[in-house]
């Protein structure tokens, strides 16, 4: 029987990010106020059009911090995109559930190494899982389902551990 499981977390905007937005806003703001200055004028067709491309700048870089992953498990092989302002899709990482050391619940406070952090940025509900990619061990943190994790269980039993399973991983 084939297995296919697929979920989208939004990934909640840190706060750089959400100065970065407000001071694009800001800015923009100032420029179209500016440039009301030179609506009357015989570049009143010119200042238009800079008009529509700073408000179109800003809207561009505001939703540029819209971002998403999405999980795809299929048959035991795992697929994560990173999707930017429903824009843009880029494969981030493709393995398989077999090449995983261990995946685990995420325990705030410890030291994880070469760390992927392709969550929610909500450690709460958050796994990690270590695996081998050229040569380095890399720890993914990422926020899948339940039913997911439990669907990798079924491939890798022995190194999928859930939530309340066994304490010291």
């Amino acid at each position: 029987m084939d297995v296919f499981c697929e979920y989208i977390v939004k990934v909640k905007k840190n706060p750089v990010e959400l100065t970065i937005s407000a001071l694009g806003i800001i800015l923009a703001v100032i420029l179209l106020g500016f440039s009301l200055f030179f609506l009357f004028t015989p570049f009143s067709s010119f200042v238009l059009l800079i008009d529509a491309g700073v408000v179109y700048g800003a809207y561009i870089l505001i939703t540029h911090f819209n971002v998403e992953y999405e999980y795809i498990l299929t048959n035991g092989d795992i697929d994560i995109d990173k999707i930017i302002a429903k824009r843009k899709r880029k494969r981030v990482l493709s393995f398989s559930t077999k090449e995983f050391e261990i995946v685990a619940p995420y325990k705030q406070g410890e030291n994880y190494t070469n760390v992927f952090d392709l969550g929610t940025r909500n450690y709460e509900n958050a796994y990690y899982a270590v695996f081998s990619k050229d040569g380095q061990k890399k720890t993914l943190v990422f926020n899948p389902p339940q039913k997911m994790i439990e669907a990798m269980k079924t491939y890798s039993p022995r190194t999928v551990h859930l939530k309340g399973e066994i304490e010291n991983y």
